[in-house]
């Protein structure tokens, strides 16, 4: 089963909120449409300022 057939939470951590539609036009050609993810998508100050997004997963098995 992979991670996108499963009901499952995201986290989703931008360094900036202004690069949300460039991640979405990603984003929406992973997903399910018909059943998508609860998700948050926040700006926020990575550990590393070469990585410009992160991605928290829940999945159930």
């Amino acid at each position: 089963m992979k991670l996108q057939d499963s009901k499952f939470k995201v986290d989703v951590y931008l360094t900036a909120i202004f690069d949300f539609d460039a991640f979405n036009l990603v984003y929406d050609k992973w997903i399910d449409p018909a059943c998508p993810p609860a998700r948050v998508c926040s700006e926020a100050r990575l550990a590393d300022s070469r990585i410009k997004v992160e991605i928290a997963a829940i999945a159930l098995a």
